[in-house]
């Protein structure tokens, strides 16, 4: 599910940010399209998270986790607000793209060197 998260958000802000229209309705589903894959990969991330905890340190880690998310969405947030007005929304959501790209490949690579061998 994170897979399909990333899936979701590294194409999903590219269209609104190569559009020549200057309304609201050319950001609306890249915007959207961002909010779903937001939600796939922080559900799936926190119940992977969850899943892999050992005996009480649950909650514990979720918290520490979730304190890590919300840290980090608040400088993306206040950064991408500076690079939009830097380089506009088409520089952003194609960093955006890339970090996802990214980001997947390392889930991937890492989910195949993690898997259990049956023997």
């Amino acid at each position: 599910m994170v897979t399909a998260g990333f899936a979701v958000l590294a194409p999903g802000p590219h269209p609104g940010g190569v559009t020549s229209a200057t309304g609201d309705s050319a950001v609306a589903i890249p915007l959207f399209l961002l909010g779903i894959g937001w939600n796939l990969t922080l559900v799936s991330g926190s119940a992977l998270v969850a899943s892999e905890a050992t005996g009480g340190s649950g909650a514990r880690l979720q918290g520490a986790s979730d304190a890590v998310v919300w840290t980090a969405a608040a400088l993306a947030s206040t950064s991408s607000s500076f690079m939009v007005v830097l380089a506009a929304y088409a520089a952003l959501s194609l960093i955006g793209a890339g970090l996802a790209v990214l980001l997947a490949i390392a889930i991937a690579m890492d989910s195949r060197s993690s898997r259990v061998v049956p023997a």
